[in-house]
């Protein structure tokens, strides 16, 4: 294609006209939509060049395709996940608790921007269009550890890594190992919690939990329920605090 459009009439027209037709937003050539005189003088050189040079016309074509994919851009969605809208504080312990959270680590198939679904056992779909705002993991901690902060009244809930040491009631880390949504619009949350004592010298307690919710089909109700999860996993995990505390 390069060496017919070296030369000859396109070659010229494109030349003679490249500022007159520029696109006023992203400056691209804009021949063919700039106006109805435009494409007649566009086509005539077009016809001009297909009677000296075989071929012409489909070089001419394949160009504007390139133009008009290049000048496509796919919408992006980001979303976050977030923390539980209305929270009871849980009746806890008589004093305030300081709870460490983390680690919490992902499986690796959720270790990207894109929202990863299920479109069986084995396959899944990456929806480019539709991601994350920011690493999944660390919205994940995030969340769990305001769900938290929530449930526990007057306590504190930081997130490991911190300089908490000795002030640090309990540690809480947890293993996910599912987090999506299937093709039926149902997400699942599969994790295993567990509770160190605050110089993690003991198990408190530790329990391998599953969380399901229906979300329907719209990305936006996919990503509140998942969030919806995390708050079910807290009040589970704060659950169990609150039992060791009230059996100490």
């Amino acid at each position: 294609m390069n060496k017919l459009m070296s030369k000859g009439p396109l070659n010229d027209f494109l030349h003679r006209h490249a500022v007159e037709y520029r696109h006023p937003v992203n400056n691209r050539l804009n021949w063919i939509t700039a106006n109805a005189g435009m494409t007649h003088r566009f086509m005539s050189w077009v016809d001009q060049g297909a009677t000296k040079y075989p071929y012409y016309r489909l070089a001419v074509l394949a160009m504007l395709l390139c133009l008009t994919a290049c000048g496509t851009t796919a919408r992006k969605e980001f979303y976050l996940l977030t923390p539980m809208a209305v929270v009871t504080a849980a009746a806890s312990a008589q004093k305030p608790l300081v709870i460490s959270v983390g680690p919490v680590t992902l499986p690796e198939y959720l270790d990207r921007s894109q929202i990863v679904t299920r479109r069986g056992e084995s396959e899944l779909h990456l929806a480019d269009g539709q991601r994350w705002a920011e690493p999944l993991q660390e919205n994940f901690s995030r969340v769990l550890a305001e769900d938290l902060r929530a449930l526990s009244g007057n306590g504190r809930v930081v997130i490991y890594p911190n300089r908490e040491t000795a002030a640090v009631n309990y540690r809480v880390t947890v293993d996910v190992a599912r987090f999506d949504a299937d093709a039926q619009g149902q997400v699942t949350l599969i994790a295993v919690w567990t509770i160190h004592d605050g110089g993690k010298t003991r198990v408190v307690n530790s329990q391998r939990a599953e969380y399901r919710r229906d979300a329907g089909s719209s990305y936006p109700a996919l990503v509140a329920a998942l969030s919806e999860t995390i708050g079910q996993l807290s009040e589970d995990i704060f659950a169990a605090i609150n039992a060791n505390e009230q059996g100490n």
